[in-house]
């Protein structure tokens, strides 16, 4: 959306930045780019740019990528709807509707422009294994809820030309620790191997 409507430039620009007294990770604290914002999650940039789009703009583009239930209302009787719809919040999405949508990223089959496909891309890339394939990908850590917490990771594999696209929802106890990014993507790994 953000390359879409010129917002965001490429991967270095714009840079943003956020009072340091109002920033929760260490990550997020000084001038944030869209690279760091994958990076890192950092929150505070996704609210920037939802906010410079828009309510109306926003609900077009997640109508028009069929996103989920694409409610970004936000929390009810809460005038949150462009900093926290997507936060444990109004925004749903399935592991398998994320599958949907991210296909339709990597073939390049939504309403934006080649630009935009092409630096989101650019951001998503994590690194290339011994084997050749390509990684793209994308954390998140959602609030505790019923004395569980949701984290995932999704995205896809390359190699020649095709693509493995996949989504990985893991549910843990209040008392266990959220693993990595990287142990993410080693256990995405262990399924691929597994699966082929």
């Amino acid at each position: 959306m953000g390359y879409d409507l010129g917002i965001l430039i490429d991967e270095e620009n714009p840079v943003w930045v956020k009072g340091d007294d109002d920033v929760e990770f260490e990550t997020w604290l000084g001038p944030q780019n869209p690279r760091s914002w994958i990076n890192f999650s950092v929150v505070w940039y996704s609210q920037i740019l939802a906010k410079t789009m828009g309510f109306e703009t926003m609900q077009k583009y997640v109508n028009a990528f069929n996103y989920g239930n694409k409610d970004i209302s936000g929390d009810p009787g809460k005038d949150n709807s462009l900093t926290r719809s997507w936060l444990d919040s109004s925004l749903k999405i399935s592991p398998l509707e994320q599958i949907a949508f991210l296909l339709k990223v990597y073939r390049e089959q939504l309403p934006v422009s080649p630009h935009a496909f092409k630096m989101t891309k650019n951001i998503l890339y994590r690194e290339t294994l011994p084997s050749g394939e390509k990684l793209y990908a994308r954390t998140g850590t959602g609030a505790m809820i019923n004395n569980q917490r949701v984290v995932w990771i999704v995205g896809w594999y390359e190699k020649e030309s095709k693509a493995t696209i996949f989504s990985l929802l893991l549910l843990l106890q209040s008392h266990e620790k959220p693993p990595t990014r990287q142990e993410r993507q080693a256990i995405v790994q262990k399924f691929l191997v597994l699966s082929s």
